[in-house]
């Protein structure tokens, strides 16, 4: 009520969850936060990953929710207009690189965790790989990040702490480590100055398996 937001559509996910499609952007409710998760976000409008062009007609939705979601806010704000991609183009040369990069890294991790309430397997997967490209880049790379997402994906590698813990060795039916092994330390690998860190996860991999 009231602030000019208007409800464009309203429905249900496949687990119950609700999704909300408001003229300020779409909001599911995820209950394992007990919070409102919002699946357009204009704040990242910075990401060389943020488009002004609307997603190709061939994507079939149901495969693709999340470029769905986000296509539709942006035609209903107007985004694919004329002019706003060059508008886009000009706003994104005047960033600094380092805005540039922690503004992508952040569109990145808000497109997988928003894959993952949606339930979306192929699009978690695909964020996950460029967010993996992301952490690679010179200057982008910082180990507690690149720690933080490698250690989630590996998992205890005792079988004991394994059995105690509360860690999931699936993530939308996607095998954990399995994407650590073949999709995020590859493209780690791509930067040198990573060399020791990924030998440290590969060799607790080889472990864990």
């Amino acid at each position: 009520r009231g602030g000019g937001v208007r409800l464009r559509h309203a429905s249900l996910l496949a687990d119950g969850a609700p999704l909300l499609m408001l003229s300020s952007g779409a909001y599911i409710y995820a209950p394992h936060l007990k919070a409102w998760l919002r699946a357009t976000d204009d704040d990242f409008r910075g990401s060389v990953h943020f488009s002004s062009l609307p997603p190709p007609r061939a994507a079939p939705t149901a495969a693709a929710p999340l470029a769905a979601l986000q296509g539709a806010h942006a035609a209903a704000a107007g985004r694919f207009g004329g002019g706003q991609a060059a508008a886009l183009a000009a706003e994104l040369s005047r960033l600094p690189p380092e805005r540039q990069r922690l503004l992508t890294l952040g569109h990145l991790e808000h497109n997988m965790a928003t894959a993952r309430a949606l339930g979306s397997a192929a699009e978690y997967a695909a964020a996950l790989a460029l967010y993996a490209r992301a952490l690679a880049q010179p200057g982008a790379a910082a180990d507690a990040r690149v720690r933080e997402l490698c250690s989630e994906l590996l998992g205890p590698i005792d079988a004991a702490a394994a059995a105690d813990a509360a860690w999931e060795p699936k993530v939308l039916g996607h095998d954990k480590r399995k994407l650590l092994g073949e999709t995020v330390l590859p493209a780690l690998a791509t930067n040198r100055g990573l060399q020791k860190l990924i030998e440290e996860y590969a060799e607790m991999l080889r472990h864990a398996d």
